[in-house]
């Protein structure tokens, strides 16, 4: 298990003591790896063996009130945690990296060259987020304690049902606050903005997802510039339907994984075939000279 290491992040509301694991070469090429919400480090040790193995460099956040890292004052709006995350790779001079799971920092970020989504939400609320009004609702009225009191028991049941592990009431709602003020209207201009830059991609989800229905990872392929041909259905045994092309330097690299089955964490339960086409990512990253 990687140890996890702590430095401060001063932010614009307030200097943050980020917990964070970081393994592999410190020479090798950087791979920056987000987790959703709720969600920690250890979201991703799965890719940390083939990925390190290959000669990467693994380091991946805890946000604020999740994880191994303090809460603090942390309103857990989008906004916020891109504050935090820009502010955490200044911190470690990153001045080069592949963002794993992070459409905004993908999209506002210069330094950050190519990005992967497993399993990701989408352009509009997805099925887990839905009445997005309820949860909008929720979210504000979590600032009062007996709102909290009350909310624990469902809460904790809901995450539970949907798949998460913690129980960490806290962290579920930070979730819930960062989902409920997510402002939906502004993924498709992210998803834009990343189609413009023809940032590398790579998309893996499954069809029995519980939380994301599989028209909406689909929807940001499309939005972000992924060609349909590119999109792969794999059968149960993880293995692809139809042939995986290679891009050469002048094309851009572009690919989709779509799983029958596996859930919300796609790398965990198909590592073998998600973390060789990382490693093809990071080998064309290096081809054109990213």
């Amino acid at each position: 298990m990687a140890s996890t290491l702590f430095v401060p992040v001063k932010c614009k509301k307030d200097t943050y003591n980020v917990g964070y694991v970081d393994v592999g070469n410190k020479q090798g090429q950087i791979v920056l790896c987000l987790h959703g919400v709720p969600g920690q480090h250890s979201d991703f040790e799965s890719l940390f063996k083939p990925l390190t193995e290959h000669g990467a460099r693994v380091i991946v956040p805890n946000l604020p009130g999740f994880g191994v890292t303090e809460n603090r004052d942390c309103d857990h709006t989008l906004d916020e945690h891109l504050d935090i995350v820009k502010n955490f790779m200044k911190t470690l001079r990153l001045d080069s990296a592949g963002a794993w799971l992070g459409t905004a920092v993908a999209a506002a970020c210069s330094n950050v060259h190519s990005a992967v989504f497993f399993a990701p939400c989408g352009l509009t609320p997805h099925r887990a987020a839905r009445p997005i009004l309820s949860l909008q609702l929720l979210s504000k009225c979590l600032k009062f304690s007996y709102t909290r009191r009350l909310m624990t028991k469902p809460v904790r049941q809901a995450y539970a049902r949907a798949g998460f592990s913690t129980t960490d009431i806290n962290q579920l709602f930070n979730a819930v606050k960062t989902i409920g003020t997510l402002d939906f209207s502004m993924m498709s201009g992210y998803a834009k903005q990343i189609n413009t830059r023809q940032l590398p991609l790579f998309f893996a989800w499954t069809r029995n997802d519980r939380l994301v229905e599989p028209e909406n990872p689909q929807r940001m392929c499309d939005a972000m510039g992924v060609e349909r041909k590119n999109i792969h259905d794999m059968n149960a045994d993880g293995k692809t339907v139809t042939p995986f092309e290679p891009f050469s330097a002048s094309e851009r690299f572009q690919r989709g994984l779509v799983f029958p089955r596996g859930g919300h964490y796609p790398h965990r339960a198909h590592i073998a075939i998600i973390s060789s086409q990382m490693i093809e990512l990071l080998k064309y990253l290096r081809k054109i000279k990213l």
